[in-house]
Parts: structure tokens; sequence; C-alpha cells
């Protein structure tokens, strides 16, 4: 072979070496936008399927859509049933005219029942009598056909909160409209014990009752590079449970604020705030609800364009 030849080749492998050099940062450039395309896909899939749940909640037997009254009793018998001599009077369709009674006395609440076709589940004693505590997880539970109901407690106020399968609510439920799902609005949190803050936390319901609650902490971040902190109104397994409004309350989402839950920070206090995942209060689906208001220290003087909307139907 000619030194020619040999030189041609050599030269040849060696600007296909350089070519390839060349390509890798471009191939992992490439490689790491597709990697992240993939993960806000992946992200966008977990919300979208998240919600279909939270949907799917509101729809059951015992969601909020299918709540159909909330009668508050009177010291004393209170008489429930259709007929309109009653002290409650349940829907038109509720199977029984005269249903029974419950007796209020001093926090205690006795209950007699007129047909046995009532069932009763979560009630363990013998004298039927039922003391309701304010955050009740396991209440009794009375059903007859596809109407179920409890008791609840707000403060010194009880009453039966009652459902019905049938609700026109359900039937004309279409789906909440929602912001589009972008991840710029999950946003990197921090977790501020109480201890460093200190202070109750203070806010209204939607029935004009005030509560105060012992400080949990806040969450803290950052949008558009000014800094903002939530109250935290309570702390379950599940994360911290916040109420807020912000600039679209009252005009694109509801206004008296939404719900949102943040996942428990790590050791190092570290989490994040999605709001793609900020909810609407059952007082947008139901007028048989008791909603908490946010605190003023939590309606943020930003539009938080992420989210569920306002929700009409009552």
């Amino acid at each position: 072979m000619s030194t020619y030849k040999v030189g041609f080749m050599k030269q040849t492998a060696s600007h296909q070496l350089i070519k390839h050099l060349l390509l890798l940062p471009a191939l992992g450039m490439v490689t790491h936008a597709l990697a992240q395309d993939n993960e806000v896909t992946t992200y966008r899939q977990e919300v979208e399927a998240w919600h279909q749940n939270r949907e799917d909640e509101l729809k059951k037997k015992d969601g909020w859509l299918s709540l159909v009254g909330l009668y508050w009793l009177k010291e004393g018998s209170n008489s429930f049933g259709a007929d309109s001599s009653n002290a409650i009077v349940f829907p038109k369709n509720f199977p029984e005219r005269q249903g029974g009674s419950y007796m209020l006395d001093k926090g205690k609440i006795a209950f007699h029942l007129n047909n046995a076709a009532i069932k009763v589940s979560g009630y363990n004693g013998t004298d039927r009598v039922i003391t309701v505590g304010e955050a009740d997880r396991q209440p009794v539970r009375f059903a007859i056909d596809g109407f179920q109901w409890i008791i609840i407690r707000r403060q010194d106020k009880y009453g039966l909160r009652v459902w019905d399968t049938n609700s026109p609510a359900v039937k004309q439920f279409t789906g909440v409209p929602r912001f589009p799902v972008d991840t710029a609005w999950r946003i990197p949190a921090r977790f501020i014990a109480a201890e460093s803050e200190g202070g109750p936390i203070l806010f209204k319901n939607k029935i004009g009752q005030s509560f105060e609650n012992k400080a949990v902490g806040k969450i803290a971040f950052s949008y558009k590079g000014a800094p903002y902190t939530l109250d935290i109104i309570s702390a379950s397994r599940e994360g911290y449970f916040i109420v807020f409004g912000d600039k679209t309350s009252g005009e694109q989402t509801y206004a008296s604020g939404r719900f949102i839950t943040v996942d428990k920070a790590d050791d190092a206090g570290n989490t994040y705030i999605d709001f793609n995942r900020a909810i609407n209060p059952p007082c947008v689906f139901t007028e048989y609800a008791t909603c908490p208001l946010p605190p003023q220290s939590n309606v943020l003087p930003v539009a938080i364009l992420a989210g569920e909307k306002d929700y009409h139907i009552h």
C-alpha cells in the first residue's frame, strides 16, 4: 500500500474521531433534555392521576357532592324525618316520615330510632348515648336506603350531616376546572418549626366561629425572587395542611381561598409546595360544609395560577 493511501486513511480516521468527540457534548445535552422531558411528562401524569382520584373522592357516597344537609341540634329533643312536623326536616325523598329523635343534653346525645331498618355502625355502647369529639375520625354512622348521616361537633354546636347517593350534585358533576399543570409551580420550600416563630394560629370558619390552633410552624418559599411564608393550620401523617388565599381569590378561584397539603419535610427541613395540587374547599361543592377560612397571614399578594379554579354548583 502506498504511503499516500496510508496517510489518507490515518487522516480520515483522525477526522472521524474528532467529529465523534465534538458530537459527544451535543449528544449529552440531547440525552439530558430527553431525560428532563420524561421527568416533566411523568410528573404531569402523576398530578393528573392524583386529581382524578380527588374527583372520584368527591363523588363517593360520603363525598362532598353527595352531602345534602346539615342540621344543627338544639338542647333537648330533636325529632327527624321527611315530615314537616319534625324539628329537623330531612329531604323529601328520605324514606322515613318520622325517623326518630336525638336528645342533646350538655354535650351528650341519646338517639331513638323508629325503624329497625335504620342501620347503626361504629357504636359499641348499650345505652344509645353518644359523645362526639371535635375531630371524630370514626363517627357513629346511621344509614337507610341511599341515605347516611353522622353527628358532627363544631365547638359547642352539634349537628347531623346527611348524605344522599342520589344527590343531584353528583349527577351534574362534570369535573373541576383547573389551571394547566406547570412544573414551575412545584416550588422548593422549607419547614420552619413553631419554636422558632411562636404564637397560636387564629382563623375563622364559614359559619362564623373563631378558632385558635396551637402553632405547628410555617412553610417558607420564594417566588420570582421574593420570600413568602404560610402558616400551617394542622399537621398529620399526610403532611402540613394549609388554607391560603391569593390574587386569584374571587376571580379565577374561590373567594374564600383554597387548601393545600405540603409533604412532610426531611430531616434538614426541606420539602416542596406544589400549587398544582391546590384544591377547592368543600364549601365550593356544598352549602352544608363548615370550611376554615385562610388567616390573614396566609393571603398571598401574588396570583397563584395553579391548581383548581372555582366550581359553581350551588
